[in-house]
């Protein structure tokens, strides 16, 4: 996935496009009337057409969850299920790719040297997998953190650190080089300690969220947990710094937080 191979439609801007799906998520908003639900699908199908990246696929399920549910606040196990099965199969298909073993890599069109080490990992029935950048630059991460987990290896040196890896052959020599590509391992490996904890306080104010601990009514409620789930999952493996974008989005639902946490509506704080 990413640089590394996707099922594309008649684009690879798949992270323009992804906004442009979560910026009709705002306008639109989650609303009883039928009509504007109708004309949100219809955007998002459209949408699809163009990419059947992961964040559209996460995107679309969170939201096919959030519009199907009907009752007050979701039902805390089914979406912490829906977090974690969609969190594991936004991993899984960008940490590995595979082949049937009988074909070779030309074949089945995943000869890309730079973004696929040609070592196989493992296999499962007949089928090869292999790792991608994604895969190598987080057990990568996970080295460093081993290594320095109190100062972390200092801010912007994690392409530098992975060149040393791969002197040494702990990262793959013919593997592409990048900065951290996630906003948990490599950013811990980068800052250490202090952002581990920063990242626990950070997911633990994400689950308050989910339980709803501010009683936010159901509309505000599934605006925010789903806006908040969506980030959360493609930041695993998405770029927190190189697509800064995002946190635009995030500033967005910044608002929305602090006006309910300091006990005002949406209509209050903008008098």
């Amino acid at each position: 996935m990413g640089d590394v191979w996707r099922l594309n439609g008649y684009t690879w801007n798949n992270l323009l496009l992804s906004c442009i799906a979560f910026s009709s998520f705002y306008i639109i908003g989650f609303n009883s009337n039928v009509v504007k639900v109708l004309v949100f699908v219809f955007i998002a199908l459209c949408i699809s057409i163009f990419t059947l990246s992961k964040e559209i696929l996460i995107f679309g399920g969170l939201l096919s969850f959030g519009l199907l549910s009907r009752k007050y606040v979701m039902p805390k196990k089914t979406f912490f299920g829906i977090i974690i099965f969609l969190a594991i199969i936004m991993i899984w298909f960008t940490f590995f790719v595979s082949k049937p073993t009988s074909q070779s890599f030309e074949e089945a069109k995943i000869n890309n040297a730079s973004q696929i080490d040609p070592n196989r990992l493992f296999s499962i029935a007949d089928y090869d997998f292999y790792g991608t950048t994604y895969f190598y630059m987080a057990k990568a991460s996970i080295f460093m953190i081993s290594n320095t987990p109190v100062v972390g290896i200092g801010s912007g040196k994690f392409s530098s650190e992975l060149q040393d890896l791969q002197s040494k052959e702990t990262y793959p020599s013919n593997l592409s080089v990048y900065d951290t590509h996630d906003f948990y391992w490599g950013q811990i490996a980068e800052l250490g300690i202090l952002y581990g904890i920063f990242l626990i306080l950070f997911l633990l104010q994400f689950i308050r969220v989910l339980v709803n601990s501010l009683n936010l009514d159901k509309s505000q409620y599934i605006f925010i947990a789903l806006s908040f789930s969506y980030f959360i999952i493609s930041y695993l493996v998405g770029g927190s710094k190189h697509y800064r974008h995002f946190w635009v989005f995030i500033g967005i639902l910044n608002y929305f937080y602090l006006t309910q946490t300091n006990g005002l509506t949406i209509s209050d704080s903008k008098k």
